[in-house]
Order: structure tokens, then sequence, then C-alpha cells
């Protein structure tokens, strides 16, 4: 049942007495650690923020792009509506239908054509 007690014992002891050195030497090592973990965070937030800015101005020349490419694709569409529309055929006045007309022959009205 403790084959091998002698290893995981001298484990265990080893465990139990780093966690006691730890104990009395991390309220020291918490002071000097603090401001050198104060100032990598600071040098994280710094860096998110120079690359936010990068993205928002990225972001802005992409969107001015697309408005732009978006404005010359319905311009050449609307040209080429006008190039393409069938040009309107001048016409001339249709010949007047012939008139009818009304004439007394022989007392009845007749119509001529």
């Amino acid at each position: 049942m403790f084959k091998n007690f002698g290893t995981f014992g001298s484990g265990f002891i080893i465990g139990l007495g780093a966690g006691f050195v730890l104990r009395e030497v991390m309220p020291h090592f918490k002071d000097a650690a603090k401001p050198i973990a104060k100032g990598v965070t600071k040098a994280g937030m710094e860096l998110y923020d120079g690359a936010m800015e990068s993205y928002e101005g990225i972001r802005e020349g992409i969107e001015d792009l697309i408005a732009e490419s978006r404005f010359e694709i319905k311009t050449r569409k609307m040209q080429r509506a006008q190039h393409k529309a069938p040009a309107k055929k001048k016409t001339r006045a249709k010949p007047a239908a012939k008139a009818r007309v009304k004439k007394k022959v022989g007392g009845e009205h007749v119509i001529i054509h």
C-alpha cells in the first residue's frame, strides 16, 4: 500500500516547505513586482490604444474608398443608360384622314370620302 511512500512523502515535504518559504518571501516579492506589473499593464494599454487609432484610420480610409467606388459605378451606369437610350425618332405629321363630307345630293345626305 505504501510502496512509493518515500517518493510521495519527500515530494509532500518539499512542497510544504516551499509553501512556507513562499509565504515569507512573497510580501517582499510583491512589493518589487507591483511596479513591474503596473508598467507592463500600462504599456499594454498604450499599445491597445495605438492599435485602435490605427484601426480607426484604416477603417475610415476603406469606407472612403467604398463610397468613391459606389459613386463611380452609379455615374458609369447613368452614362451607359444615356448612351443606350434610343433616340427619339423625328416623326412627320400623319396626313389627316380624309374628311367625310356630307353633301346633299338629290334631297338625300350622302357621305363622300
